[in-house]
């Protein structure tokens, strides 16, 4: 899907360089999973990769993530980035927003589909300022896995359902 996604922005353009501006969480930075036996890249830096491996231009890709915030919290508090980020005179092409990974549903008590909605469209606003050309791109987040966390417990968890409620939940908020 995110290969998918930078193919396209890549597809789109004259093969100029992008300046893509990145909004998120520990879902969009680096991490390891699986116990530490996995690391994942920063889905800035896999987009680099992405690019050059298909033979384009690498973007300026700029990574304004904060575990576990919200985008409310990134556009009370990360916006400096928004023209600090680049070189004088250049503009974002895009921005990448992810939301923190439970706001965009309604079971899970910090569930906030309209404060989600909302902040996404405020930060853009933040960005066109700046740069109004630029596109917004919304990179939904995924379930949780079935055995890293009680939010699939029958009784007591939020997403009775399993992952594919939480899921579901999710694609709406981001819809």
């Amino acid at each position: 899907m995110i290969a998918l996604a930078v193919m396209t922005l890549l597809s789109s353009t004259t093969h100029a360089s992008l300046n893509i501006l990145f909004y998120g969480n520990s879902y969009t930075d680096d991490r390891a999973i699986n116990g530490g036996s996995l690391y994942l890249p920063a889905i800035p830096d896999f987009i680099v990769d992405l690019a050059t491996a298909a033979g384009e231009p690498a973007p300026t890709a700029v990574n304004a993530t904060e575990s576990g915030k919200s985008l409310a919290w990134h556009n009370g508090n990360n916006t400096a980035i928004i023209s600090t980020g680049l070189a004088g005179g250049q503009q974002w092409d895009y921005v990448v927003m992810q939301d923190q990974s439970t706001r965009p549903t309604v079971s899970h008590p910090s569930g906030d589909v309209a404060n989600h909605r909302t902040a996404a469209v405020d930060l853009f606003t933040n960005v066109a300022i700046h740069s109004p050309l630029a596109v917004p791109v919304m990179f939904q987040t995924w379930a949780r896995e079935l055995s890293d966390h009680d939010f699939y417990h029958p009784v007591t968890g939020y997403f009775p359902g399993g992952p594919t409620q939480m899921q579901s939940e999710l694609r709406s908020g981001y819809q």
